[in-house]
């Protein structure tokens, strides 16, 4: 998966729809919690389990196509 820090907001002429996966990530020190979504879908899919680094980036390095991760 690459990441790529966005340093400034959207053009007026692009689009999320741009994107095949989108994902939102919440951390806290016992437990985190990855909302999955592709374009297709229509409600998230939630993977929830204890705070461990490596099993994220895993999880999230599974991803295929452009992805979109708030």
């Amino acid at each position: 998966m690459r990441v790529q820090k966005l340093t400034r907001s959207f053009d007026s002429g692009k689009s999320a729809i741009l994107y095949d996966q989108y994902i939102a990530l919440d951390w806290s020190l016992k437990t985190m919690a990855i909302a999955h979504m592709s374009r297709r879908d229509a409600h998230p899919r939630i993977f929830e389990r204890e705070t461990d680094l490596k099993e994220a980036k895993e999880y999230l390095g599974s991803f295929k196509g452009r992805t979109i991760l708030t």
